[in-house]
This record gives structure tokens, C-alpha cells and sequence, in this order.
């Protein structure tokens, strides 16, 4: 299993947007196959500041999904909201044994 964190920059009063922006893909990417969870969060101390939490089962699947039409929709859409480049980090969540 992957655990992608992809946090996302705004320039000041683009939250609103950027959330309605942000619907369709997270309601499609939840339907995708592969895709465990996909929730977005908002900063409490900067609320523009967010983060996409995602699982995923395999990177594979994490690959199409950034080949869908949500997906690359919702990257084009953001490109005039953003304050600073995407940060996205993609964790390897396998258990370890000790």
C-alpha cells in the first residue's frame, strides 16, 4: 500500500475556490479502482493551506489515477490559485518486522 501526502498552497481568499474545484476529483477518485481513501484537509492555524491524504493499493493504480480526466482537470484548475509549488511525498507503507 502507498500513503501519498500532497500538500497544497494558496494564495490568500482561494480557499472557497480551490475546495469547489476540488469536488468532482475527490468524488471520482474515491470510485477509482485501487484507491483505499482520498480525503482533502484545510490548515486550522492557515486555511490556506491544505493537504490530499490518499491510500492507494499499489503504484500502479496511483499511476492511473493521475492519467484520469478529474485528476489532470483539477492540476490545470489550481495552477492560478497556487502561492508555491505542490509539495507531494509518497510513502511506501508496507510493516516493517523488527
Amino acid at each position: 500500500m502507498l500513503i501519498v501526502v500532497a500538500n497544497v498552497f494558496l494564495k490568500e481568499g482561494k480557499a472557497s475556490e480551490f475546495i469547489e474545484a476540488s469536488k468532482h476529483c475527490i468524488s471520482e477518485t474515491r470510485k477509482e479502482e485501487g484507491n483505499i481513501s482520498y480525503i482533502l484537509l484545510q490548515g486550522t492555524e492557515n486555511d490556506s493551506n491544505f493537504t490530499f491524504l490518499e491510500e492507494w493499493e499499489s503504484k500502479d493504480h496511483l499511476d492511473e489515477h493521475m492519467k484520469t480526466e478529474h485528476f489532470i482537470s483539477l492540476v490545470g484548475s489550481m495552477k492560478d490559485l497556487l502561492r508555491e509549488p505542490l509539495e507531494v511525498n509518497i510513502y511506501d507503507a508496507k510493516k516493517h518486522e523488527e
